[in-house]
């Protein structure tokens, strides 16, 4: 039972605990979606291929890697036309990579570009280190790294922070307000006659009769 008067009410109310809730939750679900490539990425690693050698492209695209580091480097899909299909998304300086443990880390080096029909093409790179193993994974590419940094932390981070300061701003009003409460309690029991505290809830007793003479 609230040792409040019912006309008194503490502010702000308990519902606005929601808010701060709502923001980290809103936090966590937008991590959540901007990192899911990323993992898929990690989690399905790489699947080594030959150079000038066919590579069946799915509707979502790949992205190719390679185990060496590349300065320059370039590559490209060919069709059966003979019509070819430059890579994009990656320079090869390591902007993205994966670790495969036992295979080691493969360095991107492009992605097939997002309309770029499903099918069957010749995968052709230049400019690769001799010892260079091509791979193929899921498709990523720069713009995907660069909503990870903003959708998957930056704007998390900001979320939380300002849940957080919400949550600190409740807490101090709402302490305030009980303190303004209780103040006002006091001042109205200490103004009662004979020293009544009105702390056991009850009435002040009513005053002493007239003495006769």
């Amino acid at each position: 039972m609230s040792t409040y008067p019912p006309d008194e009410k503490v502010r702000p109310s308990a519902a606005w605990y929601l808010l701060p809730l709502i923001l980290w939750l809103a936090a966590l679900v937008l991590a959540v979606v901007a990192w899911k490539p990323v993992v898929t990425a990690l989690n399905d690693g790489v699947d080594t291929v030959a150079n000038n050698a066919p590579l069946s492209v799915p509707s979502d695209g790949v992205t190719v890697y390679a185990s060496e580091q590349v300065n320059g480097g370039s590559c490209a899909v060919i069709d059966g036309s003979g019509q070819a299909t430059q890579l994009s998304g990656f320079s090869g300086e390591g902007d993205w990579s994966i670790p495969t443990g036992e295979q080691g880390t493969f360095y991107g080096l492009g992605s097939t570009p997002s309309d770029l029909p499903a099918g069957t093409y010749t995968l052709r790179c230049t400019g690769l280190a001799p010892n260079a193993t091509l791979g193929t994974g899921q498709r990523i590419d720069l713009g995907d790294v660069g909503r990870i940094a903003i959708l998957g932390i930056a704007v998390p981070a900001l979320l939380g922070l300002i849940g957080l300061i919400i949550l600190i701003v409740l807490l101090v009003k709402r302490h305030n307000s009980k303190s303004r409460i209780k103040s006002a309690r006091a001042s109205a029991a200490s103004g009662y006659p004979g020293g009544w505290s009105g702390g056991s809830g009850y009435p002040p007793p009513p005053p002493p009769p007239p003495s006769s003479a």
